[in-house]
């Protein structure tokens, strides 16, 4: 006898006989053997399995979907699974109306008007006794009360009330809040419920004066995206609007969407948000098309948008300045054209910042460009439309030069910015069954809420020298603390709304801005045509510190102090007699003398300027560009991709105070004392630099070997090793005008020169100065 499919033998093995034919165990299992449901394997003949609708498991597989366990006996769920009868019963069977657990029939419930209870949680609604329901219970208003509770909210009236908190908080107090007023109702024998109504609420930043409108970028945490990550800028343009916020691009509500798919990190980003219906179709598109010239649109997928624009931009292989705005902006120009003339009427359109990693282009350029080209192409169309420029959360910088233009093209009562907070309101209800418990509670609690929140305003006419930085610190401080500040700089009105020892404190501490701003002021522009000196000997003065001469000057002219502390470059707390000229430090007394530097006149070369201070942007063409250029690359010609800009500062206070100091040091030593240098530095000492010179603050950041004070290098590829690339890879650079003078050879313990010298050295290329006009930044290299 064999096997009718295989012919295989079946003398002395097992066989299975099927409809009428007999088949050996193998052939069985192919031909009419069954597969698992959960595991996709074979069910051999012989074996026990489960079946149901037409599907069979192993034994084994056929288990509970809630706990796992083998099923003998099963439910079917509404979500077609199955389950055991407890899972079943936990699932879809009755629950506590109280802790909305299960009711199981092997534990004791109670059931009434239709609703279940767990034994335990059968219990007396009244607040102040909540105790289990054994003896009796005796319903009310859908609640269930013991004797003793009923009978005392019977006998006695309930008196109620219902107020609003008279001001809008923080959302974050709220929970605070809530338990300190339930407390003092509580000592009342008064019954708090609250309800929280959360609001969401605007805070318009103001926009200060433009010549105020500088920022201090040296730190991270000042920029503003740090400060308000969540802010948003807004400036109208012709029908339109530009808008500038944080955020992911993915997850903008707009109707266009546009990629600059030079950037791999963003494409990927995109495509696996939007999904593979948008990724199948961009990769479809991109090869019928050159995607180097032509912009690839595709459907929403999975983004909030009706579509998006895919487009490559290739920045030009020469990093002229002015070839880079022109790719920008035919880049943005083109893109825009595309939305703005499309069949579909658009109204909103996203785009982050091109990839500024590959084109080695200054971030303020790429802002320029973008926002500029932006204004043109709205200033050309009919269409109300909104062009918002996207900037990931992390990037500070970038944020900050978009905002920066932003900001200088705002109009002039547009605020600088909005943000939204989470407040709420809270309502009130206090029940209580004594009248007079109700009135004392109530009357303790508005007296508490009048005190919680209180409003303070006043006018300053002193807001005008507020810089945007300082406006922006002081919103983040008092928002810090849970006040709502507003500014009205054009009524020069400040108005704090909090808790009254939270708001004094802010007022304390916005008037103590004031007057750092005041002092600020005054002391810039009175100091820009002095100098105070000290006499060394018969024949020689020496002018204090760029600082040491503002503070000596403020208190003189406006303070009109007698007598005034400072501290000098040798680290000396000396006072000031004004009466009689004199500085006097221990025993020792020196003649001071004050001399105005009216005389001094600027290079003629400098352009014109309203400000003490500019950085001005040199054309590669210009002579001025090659000579600074030639004498970098002397010692850096290989060490270096390219130059990405070369700015001439312009700083009038510190350039008359250096040409008075070199006046004086000509005089005394007649020789030539004047060295053209090298100065290397980080991104943010650079910033610095240009604003306040190179002051003591800097002195032993990069080593006090030859010693404490401002380092300087013949060679530029000496200085190159201080200049320390940014996130961007970008380094920087001053040639410097250093007053050397007399020098000789220094060490690590010299605050200053010895006597009859002017500085320090190694003898071969560093030099080291000593004082704050004794050198002073003729360029700022930006190279990668």
């Amino acid at each position: 006898m064999s096997c009718n499919n295989c012919n295989v033998n079946l003398a002395g093995v097992e066989y299975v006989e099927k409809d009428d034919k007999d088949l050996c165990i193998s052939c069985f299992n192919l031909l009419f053997g069954k597969t698992c449901t959960k595991c996709q394997m074979l069910i051999p003949a012989g074996t026990k399995f489960a079946t149901n609708g037409g599907k069979f498991w192993h034994k084994d597989c056929f288990q509970c979907f809630s706990c796992k366990k083998k099923l003998t006996k099963f439910d079917i769920g509404d979500d077609e699974q199955f389950y055991c009868h407890a899972c079943h019963k936990e699932k879809y069977g009755p629950k506590c109306i109280v802790c909305h657990n299960g009711i199981v029939k092997s534990l004791r419930y109670v059931e009434n008007e239709g609703h279940l209870f767990h034994e335990d949680c059968f219990r007396c609604s009244s607040k102040t006794c909540g105790k289990k329901l054994d003896d009796g219970f005796i319903p009310k208003d859908n609640q269930f009360f013991c004797q003793e509770c009923y009978r005392e909210i019977e006998s006695k009236h309930t008196f109620k009330e219902t107020f609003t908190f008279a001001s809008l908080i923080f959302t974050e107090l709220v929970p605070e809040e809530d338990k300190i007023l339930k407390s003092m109702a509580q000592s009342f024998k008064t019954e708090l419920t609250s309800k929280i109504q959360p609001i969401i609420k605007t805070l318009n930043i103001p926009r200060v004066s433009k010549e105020n409108l500088f920022f201090i970028t040296t730190d991270q945490t000042q920029t503003i995206s740090y400060l308000f990550p969540n802010i948003i800028m807004n400036t109208t343009v012709s029908n339109g609007s530009i808008q500038l916020r944080s955020g992911d691009l993915a997850k903008q509500k707009v109707d266009v969407i546009v990629v600059c798919s030079t950037s791999e990190i963003l494409l990927k980003n995109i495509l696996q948000q939007a999904g593979v219906t948008v990724a199948n179709e961009y990769h479809r598109l991109s090869t019928s098309v050159n995607p180097q010239d032509s912009i690839i649109e595709t459907g929403p997928g999975n983004l909030s948008c009706q579509a998006i624009l895919f487009y490559r931009w290739t920045p030009p292989t020469d990093r002229n300045k002015t070839k880079l705005l022109t790719s920008i902006s035919e880049y943005v120009s083109k893109l825009l054209g595309h939305i703005l003339n499309h069949k579909k009427v658009y109204r909103t359109a996203a785009f982050p910042p091109v990839e500024y990693g590959l084109s080695q282009c200054p971030l303020d350029t790429i802002a320029e460009a973008m926002i500029n080209t932006a204004v043109t192409k709205l200033a050309e169309t009919l269409l109300y439309f909104t062009i918002s420029f996207i900037i990931l959360p992390n990037e500070f910088n970038v944020h900050q030069k978009f905002a920066e233009k932003l900001a200088s093209i705002q109009k002039q009562l547009e605020p600088f910015g909005h943000v939204e907070y989470s407040l709420s309101q809270i309502n009130l209800t206090l029940t209580a069954k004594q009248e007079t418990n109700l009135k004392q509670c109530g009357s303790a609690i508005r007296t508490y809420m009048n005190t919680c929140t209180q409003i303070k305003s006043h006018e300053n006419d002193d807001l005008n020298v507020w810089t945007q930085q300082l406006v922006m610190n002081f919103y983040q401080h008092c928002l810090n603390r849970h006040i709502w500040p507003m500014i009205n700089l054009e009524q020069k009105k400040l108005t704090l709304t909090g808790k009254k020892e939270s708001i004094d404190a802010a007022d304390r501490h916005f008037l103590e801005l004031t007057n750092q701003a005041l002092k600020q002021l005054h002391l810039k522009n009175i100091s820009r045509n002095v100098v105070w000196e000290y006499q060394i000997d018969a024949t020689t003065w020496q002018s204090y510190s760029y600082n040491c001469i503002g503070e000596i000057e403020y208190a003189r002219t406006i303070k009109n102090l007698p007598t005034i502390e400072i501290t000098n470059e040798q680290d000396e707390l000396c006072q000031i007699n004004f009466a009689n000229s004199t500085e006097t430090f221990n025993d020792r007394i020196r003649a001071i003398r004050q001399r105005h530097l009216i005389s001094v006149r600027l290079p003629n070369h400098w352009q014109c300027q309203s400000g003490n201070f500019c950085r001005f942007l040199l054309n590669e063409d210009t002579d001025e560009y090659k000579n600074v250029k030639q004498l970098f690359d002397q010692t850096m010609a290989n060490l270096y991709v390219s130059i990405k800009s070369i700015e001439r500062i312009q700083n009038q206070r510190w350039y008359k105070q250096y040409t008075a100091h070199h006046e004086a040091m000509s005089e005394r030593l007649k020789e030539n004392i004047e060295k053209r240098l090298f100065h290397g530095c980080t991104e943010t000492a650079a910033n610095s630099i240009v604003e306040e010179c190179f002051n003591r603050s800097f002195a032993g950041i990069n080593g006090t070997v030859y010693g404490r004070g401002a380092y300087f290098a013949a060679n530029a590829n000496y200085s190159h090793q201080y200049a320390l690339p940014n996130a961007n890879g970008d380094r920087y650079m001053f040639v410097v005008s250093v007053l050397v003078g007399k020098s000789t050879l220094g060490n690590t313990s010299m605050k200053v020169p010895p006597s009859g010298y002017d500085s320090t050295t190694d003898n071969r290329q560093i030099f080291v100065v000593y004082h704050d006009a004794q050198a002073y930044a003729d360029y700022l290299i930006t190279y990668q």
